[in-house]
């Protein structure tokens, strides 16, 4: 099985080759906030890469595209290893090759592919070519919902030989150039144009024909409210085919510090140091904004996303409150020496947010490298930290979990378990350090970007729900 890790290096490779600079392809700290938390792999570049793969050992004869279907399922995310089973057929009698293909990820299938090639003699006099240059670097567009309808647009076609045969050498040799261009612009009609900045590519189907365009053209020629989905359809030189693809949710805003202002009373914390570790964003930055609202010193740490801290302390203090920030990756063995101002800063009051990306899991497959990566965080992290804290004499902390626990939910087993563990962990520090109270409750499905998802679901409010909770966690007392 041909198996491979796209790199950094490979999506800033493919970006530049297809015109697909996507922040969810590209930029690592704004992708942590998109519907995936981490950068995903153009859905074309894993196409193109296995079809590169399937054709390097198979066909020294020149080829053309008949047809390709591909099924982006799920996201490959950068730094994961992905595998191909395929099935290639070759037809004598016709001269075609059929290709079935699946990439697996973690014994899960990501993508499915079939594709249909053809031997190719001559090439037809007088057809048009791709500039041999790099596309237009733009930056992806913003279409709403209401405008999705009556979306159409033109893209020029381009293919610099040197870098497509650095990435897919087989296909350079064995394609048509125009062939690889028309592929490698369908990835820039969805990352870039349509849906443009929040989009999801879902599913890919092409097919040759006789025509005499020389660029690409695009119009949606469907979209269903109920899903969010657009079908597109392209017509290009000797192409055609649709696209398919999601309008994925933006970012999560929680509201800003002037809304908190109007529930929580001014003086409510006004006793509390307040140090929460993870406060940039979702509930680490709403329970932040809560207790300054409140009247409390808060501290904040952050592991990346240094402009999402620096907004919300900006915030928060342009409105009077009291609120720093301060970098800190929680695999680290110590919180950083200045936030406690050289001891004379001591919490009174510890939060613990920092989590990983809640990935659902493979329904029926227990992984124990999502479960050991859960724990790191909930069970291996929180303690170390709370001995530090303890031993400085914070004795007030506040681990949330989650009402999944009690669903059971089949397809985030290694989560539940890995929350499950934090519990029974925290209860056990509770009884060996008798002057400790650790709150932990049962949140229900809060709005944040961890709960982010393509299909319609109702998150609450976290404001309300949060501020209830952090009023009964500072009154706690043993």
């Amino acid at each position: 099985m041909n198996k491979k890790r796209f790199s950094p290096t490979d999506q800033s490779a493919f970006a530049k080759l297809s015109g697909d600079y996507n922040p969810i392809h590209v930029d690592e700290v704004a992708a942590r906030r998109l519907l995936f938390g981490a950068r995903v792999v153009h859905g074309v570049h894993a196409l193109l890469w296995c079809l590169d793969a399937i054709f390097q050992d198979r066909c020294e004869e020149k080829l053309e595209l008949l047809e390709v279907k591909a099924i982006f399922l799920k996201p490959i995310t950068v730094g994961e290893e992905v595998g191909i089973e395929t099935i290639a057929g070759h037809s004598p009698e016709a001269e075609e090759w059929n290709v079935k293909a699946k990439l697996i990820v973690k014994e899960s299938v990501v993508v499915l592919i079939t594709a249909k090639f053809r031997h190719l003699t001559v090439t037809a006099a007088g057809q048009s070519q791709p500039k041999l240059s790099f596309p237009e670097e733009l930056q992806s567009r913003t279409i709403e919902r209401g405008q999705m309808a009556s979306s159409i647009g033109s893209l020029s076609l381009h293919l610099q030989t040197p870098a497509a045969a650095e990435l897919f050498p087989a296909l350079t040799v064995r394609l048509p150039l125009m062939q690889i261009s028309v592929l490698l612009a369908a990835t820039k009609v969805i990352g870039v144009h349509c849906p443009g900045l929040n989009s999801l590519f879902s599913e890919l189907t092409l097919n040759k024909v006789e025509n005499t365009a020389d660029h690409l053209e695009y119009r949606v020629s469907q979209f269903d409210e109920r899903f969010d989905l657009a079908v597109i359809d392209i017509l290009a030189p000797q192409i055609t085919g649709q696209l398919r693809a999601f309008l994925r949710p933006p970012p999560c805003q929680q509201p800003v510090y002037a809304e908190f202002l109007r529930h929580v009373g001014p003086l409510e914390f006004a006793e509390c140091r307040v140090l929460l570790i993870g406060g940039s964003r979702g509930l680490g930055e709403v329970a932040a904004k809560i207790f300054s609202a409140g009247g409390a010193d808060v501290r904040f740490t952050y592991c990346s996303g240094s402009q999402d801290a620096a907004k919300v302390v900006e915030d928060i203090t342009a409105s009077g409150g009291k609120a720093s920030a301060f970098q800190f990756d929680i695999s680290n063995a110590d919180l950083p020496d200045d936030m406690f101002s050289g001891g004379t800063w001591i919490p009174t009051h510890a939060l613990y947010f920092a989590t990983p990306r809640i990935l659902s899991g493979t329904r029926g497959v227990f992984s124990a490298n999502l479960f050991n990566a859960f724990c790191d965080y909930f069970v291996i992290a929180f303690s170390r930290i709370f001995t530090q804290l303890n031993t400085l004499g914070t004795n007030r902390f506040f681990l949330p979990s989650s009402c999944l626990v009690d669903e059971m939910s089949p397809h985030m087993t290694e989560y539940v378990v890995a929350k499950a563990a934090a519990e029974h962990a925290a209860r056990i520090l509770e009884v060996t350090h008798r002057d400790v109270i650790i709150t932990q409750p049962r949140l229900p499905r809060l709005a944040t970007d961890q709960t982010a998802t393509i299909s319609i679901s109702k998150e609450g409010d976290p404001l309300p729900v949060m501020l209830n909770e952090l009023r009964c966690f500072a009154a706690t007392n043993r």
